[in-house]
């Protein structure tokens, strides 16, 4: 910035570039988390994975987007969300690998090196996995384990883009004059109208030309209409 408070352009566009690398940033933010809420709006179910049993595919903080299938329209190999059969209130997230002999869902984390100890009833699958968004449940999974400082340090990163987003909006100030106000004028002396008024005319006013009484008295002829003073204002002139 010069001495006279105006920007330097080399400093002006790196302010307007950081600027749309954190809008863009935002954004991107933004529409993950969108696509991890909308669903819901059409009757899908969206969890936060908690834990790696499901690396590599699937990571701790992902959200994980579930659409609802009818009991036993769930496939071999399919990733399902169920109600956890060890801890009442919680949901599950493995991979369906078998059937037990009596008709249950025997499920398996493909991080775990064996099966689930407890298989699943096909009424408990709340649906089949169908759309990923990564990262965007980290926050979660921070909360429940207490993570302060990640917390911390997100919700710092989030103000620091939020103000590098804005801080290019005057980067480059808008230096065209401003418009004149209506009847202001160059020359010293006030406002000028140069708008000449338009006076009105009346219909039907001419004389008529007239002789006079047959008996020679004096003549009698219609008076001149009176000429319409110039008014220099914008309302009709009156005579």
């Amino acid at each position: 910035m010069t001495d006279s408070g105006e920007i330097v352009p080399e400093v002006a566009g790196t302010r307007l570039i950081v600027s749309i690398a954190a809008r863009a940033v935002l954004f991107a933010l933004l529409g993950m988390l969108m696509w991890a809420v909308l669903p819901l709006a059409i009757g899908w179910q969206t969890t936060t994975v908690m834990t790696g049993s499901m690396e590599p595919r699937i990571s701790a903080g992902d959200v994980i987007i579930s659409r609802p299938v009818p009991p036993g329209a769930a496939g071999l190999g399919h990733v399902l969300l169920v109600d956890d059969p060890d801890h009442a209130g919680r949901l599950r997230l493995h991979r369906y690998v078998d059937n037990a002999p009596d008709g249950a869902l025997i499920l398996r984390g493909d991080a775990n090196p064996a099966n689930d100890s407890s298989p699943v009833s096909p009424a408990a699958v709340h649906g089949v996995a169908v759309l990923r968004v990564p990262y965007v449940g980290l926050p979660v999974v921070w909360l429940a384990e207490k993570n302060w400082t990640a917390l911390g340090s997100v919700a710092a990163g989030a103000l620091l883009l939020t103000v590098a987003a804005a801080a290019g909006s005057g980067a480059f100030p808008d230096d065209r004059p401003a418009p004149k106000a209506s009847g202001s004028s160059d020359k010293v002396g006030g406002p000028r109208n140069d708008a000449t008024p338009t006076l009105p005319v009346s219909a039907g006013l001419a004389a008529e030309p007239h002789d006079g009484p047959p008996d020679g008295g004096p003549s009698h002829r219609a008076a001149a209409p009176t000429a319409c003073v110039p008014c220099w204002s914008w309302r009709p002139c009156r005579s």
